[in-house]
């Protein structure tokens, strides 16, 4: 099985994401229209309609932190679970920003080869900090574990993680470096079983000096990753779910193994032809 850098991976996916066409005409004109109405709306009503945001990070921003003090978050449909953390995913991945980075290396490429660690630190520093209290929230909730979509389950990990490093480098620091540090104390904490041990995880993250708040985000972006690649004990299995996708010829089934540091629970028998080289 291929081990594939976990900077890469998160390259890719933010790369994919940027390629898709999800802008929107927002509902509201400014951010100040928004915020007068938004106290008023049922938190179904926000969840169903939070996706005409998506093209305006700010106001997204407003509609969350207003999730963050509602109660009723775990009664919604599933729809507009899976709404929240599309626009989470938009919010902190800014479609305009992340397609103007990726495409100013690309032109610079012609008299030199792509300087990786600066687009990503680029893509990356371009997002909006919002709420993520939400986010995590939801990661957590069977209901959308089990039945949601897994790729947006794998957009929302990864805008957690996003977020994580734009924090932990706000004072200075490589990108790439904070993410490498994160798989090498997943790595650790897996040691090759089934299952990574979360007390080992958190102090592997602790000893490289991730902040608590960030060591609460990344415990949760380990289980959704367990939990989508079969390997969570008690939890939902979407292994199968994950088994056929793949950004940009990076297999997220490979990727998830790689980087929990397990070997896949199902091996396919012998026919090797159909999947991803």
């Amino acid at each position: 099985m291929k081990r594939i850098e976990f900077a890469l991976f998160v390259f890719a996916v933010l790369f994919a994401f940027a390629s898709c066409d999800v802008f929107t005409t927002p509902l509201f004109s400014s951010s100040k229209d928004i915020s007068n109405v938004v106290a008023n709306m049922t938190t179904e009503d926000i969840s169903i309609n939070i996706d005409m945001h998506f093209s305006d990070p700010k106001q997204i921003s407003i509609l969350l932190e207003e999730l963050a003090q509602r109660e009723d978050i775990d009664d919604l449909p599933l729809e507009g679970k899976e709404n929240i953390l599309s626009a989470t995913v938009a919010a902190v991945l800014p479609m305009s920003e992340v397609t103007s980075s990726i495409q100013t290396a690309l032109e610079d490429k012609e008299n030199s080869d792509i300087d990786f660690d600066a687009l990503l630190d680029s893509v990356v520093s371009s997002g909006t900090q919002v709420d993520m209290t939400v986010a995590k929230k939801l990661l957590e909730d069977e209901e959308v574990l089990e039945n949601a979509d897994a790729y947006t389950i794998m957009l929302s990990a990864t805008a957690i993680v996003v977020s994580v490093v734009n924090n932990e480098t706000e004072d200075g620091g490589s990108t790439k470096e904070k993410l490498d540090l994160l798989k090498e104390c997943a790595s650790v904490s897996s040691a090759g079983n089934a299952n990574y041990d979360k007390d080992s995880f958190e102090s592997s993250l602790s000893a490289k000096g991730f902040a608590s708040e960030s060591i609460e985000s990344l415990v949760i972006v380990m289980d959704v990753l367990s939990v989508l690649n079969g390997t969570a004990a008690d939890k939902p299995n979407r292994k199968e779910d994950v088994s056929d996708i793949s950004i940009f010829g990076f297999s997220m089934d490979d990727f998830l193994s790689g980087f929990l540091g397990v070997d896949s629970p199902q091996e396919p028998d012998s026919d090797d032809n159909g999947g991803q080289q």
